[in-house]
């Protein structure tokens, strides 16, 4: 944790929830998957939390931001 606040500016949890959301943002615009397989390929094992996880963090739930990009 001290390091990534050294190099990073931030705690290490949430440079690992920043990635995830990246990760999630460029799957839900440039894949067809469901909001469920991406969410199991991320690692969430309950797909509501990773919709309120991207929620959280957005403001907007995964299937809202898919549709506003397309």
């Amino acid at each position: 944790n001290r390091c990534c606040r050294e190099h990073l500016n931030q705690t290490a949890k949430l440079a690992i929830q920043n990635r995830l959301l990246v990760e999630s943002k460029r799957r839900l615009i440039y894949t067809s998957k469901t909001i469920d397989n991406i969410a199991t390929d991320l690692g969430f094992k309950d797909p509501a939390y990773f919709s309120r996880f991207f929620k959280k963090l957005t403001g907007y739930p995964p299937g809202v931001f898919r549709r506003s990009t397309q």
